[in-house]
């Protein structure tokens, strides 16, 4: 079985050709919430697993919408748990700085 995830901050129209003198291919966003229309872009991740296995990125992901895409084949499948850790940023204060007469003079 293959899990796919894709992240991205908004769905975006299909990528135009790329103009002439262009390095990258323009993406035309209008209602980023338009899912009929719309296609999401962004990191993926990808797991190959045999359907017991808890799965997580080594690094964090941004993302305001999420693609989930499973195959499966002809293996059945159960979800039963499907969880995002959230982070917030900007991080809560944990720390002071008590700045010296030396600092203030730089």
């Amino acid at each position: 079985m293959q899990i796919k995830l894709v992240y991205s901050e908004s769905y975006t129209k299909p990528l135009k050709p790329p103009t002439p003198g262009s390095v990258r291919t323009p993406r035309w966003k209008g209602d980023r919430t338009d899912f009929v229309n719309g296609k999401l872009y962004g990191p993926e991740d990808v797991y190959i697993t045999d359907g017991h296995n808890i799965n997580e990125p080594f690094w964090v992901r941004t993302f305001r919408f999420i693609r989930l895409k499973i195959s499966c084949r002809n293996q059945p499948l159960t979800l039963h748990h499907f969880q995002i850790r959230e982070t917030y940023y900007p991080l809560s204060i944990c720390t002071q700085i008590n700045d010296s007469h030396e600092m203030e003079t730089m």
